[in-house]
This record gives structure tokens, sequence and C-alpha cells, in this order.
């Protein structure tokens, strides 16, 4: 056998060695540990950002807007705007809306 054959068939052999010495019950639990840090993180995170309402400074929004608002009040309210000089795309509870505004900065 060649060099290359016998390199190939020792790493398949300590391959072969760790897959099946491998504890497969502690990664199970690591992955369970690291999924409940994880949901806490998200549900903690998302109950912050329900308390966030942010638009673009007056002084720039007639270039670019950028408006989120996550509050529960906001219901009926622009929950995501973005706006590049005329053109708007706005996002209202589940309403989708875009087009060009027009001098008043209304579509």
């Amino acid at each position: 056998m060649n060099n290359f054959t016998t390199d190939f068939i020792s790493f398949v052999s300590t391959t072969q060695d760790r897959i099946e010495n491998f504890d497969y019950q502690e990664l199970i639990n690591n992955l369970i540990v690291l999924g409940a840090i994880v949901a806490v993180t998200v549900s903690l995170v998302y109950q912050q950002l329900r308390k966030v309402r942010f638009s673009t400074p007056h002084q720039v929004a007639d270039k670019f807007y950028f408006g989120l608002n996550f509050t529960p009040s906001g219901d009926d309210d622009e929950r995501l705007g973005i706006a590049v000089k005329d053109y708007y795309l706005g996002l209202y509870g589940k309403q989708l809306c875009w087009g060009q505004l027009d001098a008043n900065g209304c579509l």
C-alpha cells in the first residue's frame, strides 16, 4: 500500500473510534441547557422590545426615514416604516402599504 492509503485508513480508524466513544448524552444535556438559556434570553429581550418606539429624527426624515413601534398600544399605528426620499414602505398591523409620498408626506 502507498503512504496515502495508509494515512487514509488510519484517519478513518481514529475517526470511527472518536464517534464510538463520543458521549451523546452529554451533548443532548448541553443542547437542552443551551436551549433553556436562549429561551429565557429571547423572552427577556421580547419583553423589553414591547416598550420600544423609535423613529428617525425630523432633521433627516425628508431624506431617509425609519420607524419602529413594538408597543402594545401601537396595533393600529405604524409598526414598521421605511422611506427613502419620496418612496415609502410601511407595515400597519397586518397590512403592508407602499407608494410614493405627496408634498405633505402622505401616501
